[in-house]
């Protein structure tokens, strides 16, 4: 017997992951497809896409900048 033991909300947790594990597998989904609609119903995606797309732009403008600055 371990001396640790996991707590009720650890193993309820675990369980209810396994569960539903289960059921994708069972009908032929897989979690990544999961995953990929819940962030695309949360508009995350958009969001990180547009986020990248700033940063590339401030970069550019950055590394112009710097060009600038070494040619003066």
């Amino acid at each position: 017997m371990s001396l640790t033991t996991l707590p009720v909300s650890v193993r309820g947790f675990l369980s209810s992951a396994i569960l539903v594990t289960c059921f994708l597998v069972d009908h032929s989904l897989d979690t990544s497809d999961v995953a990929t609609r819940l962030l695309q119903q949360m508009g995350l995606t958009e969001l990180t896409r547009s986020f990248l797309h700033t940063q590339v732009e401030l970069l550019t403008q950055q590394l112009k900048q710097l060009r600038l600055e070494l040619i003066d």
